[in-house]
């Protein structure tokens, strides 16, 4: 599952890698609304309204297993989108496409199915809010320095900045990780190189913490 918010730089992505299923982003369906606040408020107000139900739905169910989250999304997200497309019908004979209104008119018809992709497995989020919050630390740092030097500055951030990123979603220290990483890379089999992401590696040290911690002089993470 490829979460995301309707950037057509993820089509490409999924052009490389077929087996990748784009999902959509609620989160982004609201903001296109609040954005048409001036030119329609009350109509604006009322779809994110309804579409802020979805969010007090998937509220509920945080503590749910998947399985149960996916039942309770099956059971009551329907009628909620369906109230919304009934908004979105009565409206869009009324403003223009080029509009504010018409063009979150727009991007809710052409994310349908992305959008709905959440009442498929209970393990999806209804946004991508969580990619938008790990990714503001790069956009505040792009417009401090502009530049990463080279295109293939550029690729070496991209890959430093996903570990990172991954380090913190698997409860791993980035320095820990980097140091020991750094290290093994160079005489860890190319083949098995999988074996050296975050999440595989905190299974991993669990069993070669003292070789680790000998070989960079960096106490591991505690598994």
């Amino acid at each position: 599952w490829l979460v995301g918010d309707g950037y057509s730089g993820y089509d490409a992505v999924v052009s490389l890698r077929p087996e990748f299923v784009t999902t959509g982003c609620w989160a982004h369906v609201i903001r296109k609304f609040k954005d048409a606040l001036n030119e329609a408020p009350l109509l604006a107000v009322e779809a994110v309204t309804t579409i802020a139900k979805l969010f007090d739905l998937e509220e509920s169910a945080r503590e749910l297993p998947p399985d149960e989250r996916l039942d309770l999304r099956k059971r009551k997200a329907p009628k909620i989108i369906e109230d919304l497309d009934s908004l979105l019908d009565g409206w869009k004979d009324s403003y223009p496409e080029s509009g504010s209104l018409g063009t979150a008119c727009k991007y809710v018809e052409n994310q349908r199915v992305p959008l709905l992709r959440f009442l498929e497995d209970g393990r999806l989020p209804i946004h991508n809010n969580a990619c938008e919050v790990s990714i503001r630390p790069v956009a505040i740092g792009r417009k401090n320095w502009l530049f990463a030097g080279s295109l293939r500055g550029g690729r070496a951030a991209a890959t430093i900045y996903t570990l990172v990123e991954c380090c913190k979603l698997a409860g791993v220290d980035p320095h820990a990780y980097l140091a020991d990483v750094l290290v093994h890379v160079a005489t860890h089999p190319a083949s098995r190189v999988e074996e050296l992401l975050p999440a595989r590696w905190k299974a991993w040290v669990g069993t070669s913490a003292p070789a680790a911690a000998e070989s960079t002089d960096q106490a591991p993470i505690n598994a």
